[in-house]
């Protein structure tokens, strides 16, 4: 391509607040899980928050995979299920 030029423009665009809140809030909560949270079998760590007698959110941080995983612990005591 002797004597020819090419030109090639790009457009920068700013990231969005609500993309950039998203991100603060996650890494707000990944800190918190792995200064307070507890390990689990599979390395990861979690914590977790009674909601009533029979119910228990679990909010897990897998550092491997850089993901956060919620889930909940239901136990039927009437009926013996877990």
């Amino acid at each position: 391509m002797a004597g020819k030029n090419l030109y090639v423009q790009y457009v920068v665009k700013k990231a969005s607040a609500a993309a950039n809140k998203l991100a603060k809030n996650y890494a707000k909560v990944r800190n918190y899980i792995n200064k307070n949270g507890r390990y689990s079998e599979d390395g990861s760590k979690y914590i977790e928050a009674s909601i009533d007698a029979e119910t228990t959110a679990i909010l897990s941080y897998d550092t491997k995979s850089d993901k956060l995983d919620m889930g909940l612990s239901l136990q039927i005591k009437k009926e013996g299920i877990i």
